[in-house]
């Protein structure tokens, strides 16, 4: 089974920062934030960005989070997605633990989008557990765990550092290509 992923960026992009994420993490949030503000201006149009879910079970509304996410993405596009998974990060300290559920039938509600989320649809369920499957394989146990290559970065992301990867990554793609 081909898994799409949701791609920020430049979708054929010879460089790609993978990062799994867990859509109740603060960690994330920050990387978020800095994706935002700083990577996709700098970058988008160079880099292909590429989420990955990776709900911790630490985390009581994490899968349910990953699910919405891709249900979002199956039913109104990728650019819908994206809006969701800022938008959950943003206010991830609002959510209230068994809340969750509610507080994307009001997104759905504000953003008119047609709902409910099929909370239990398997295809979406297959999709993050494929997610999953594939950071275990990759050794990942911590969000958010970001790759760049051979580079990777875990929990916490400098971003100076990550900067640095970039440039390097990209200076390196056009060697190879001249």
């Amino acid at each position: 089974m081909e898994i799409s992923r949701l791609v920020e960026g430049h979708p054929q992009a010879v460089v790609r920062l993978e990062f799994f994420e867990d859509l109740a993490c603060s960690d994330c949030a920050y990387l978020r934030r800095k994706l935002d503000e700083v990577l996709l201006p700098r970058y988008g149009s160079r880099v292909a960005f590429v989420h990955y879910d990776f709900p911790l079970a630490k985390h009581v509304w994490a899968r349910d989070a990953a699910v919405a996410a891709r249900w979002m993405e199956r039913e109104q596009g990728a650019a819908t997605a994206v809006r969701f998974r800022r938008a959950v990060l943003a206010y991830l300290r609002e959510i209230e633990p068994g809340g969750f559920r509610d507080w994307t039938d009001r997104f759905l509600e504000m953003a008119e989008i047609a709902g409910p989320v099929d909370w239990d649809d398997a295809a979406l369920h297959a999709l993050v557990d494929a997610d999953l499957a594939d950071g275990l394989r990759r050794e990942v146990v911590k969000t958010p765990t970001v790759f760049l290559g051979a580079v990777t970065f875990i929990e916490y992301v400098p971003m100076p550092e990550l900067l640095a990867a970039l440039d390097e990554a990209l200076g390196k793609a056009m060697e190879v290509s001249a």
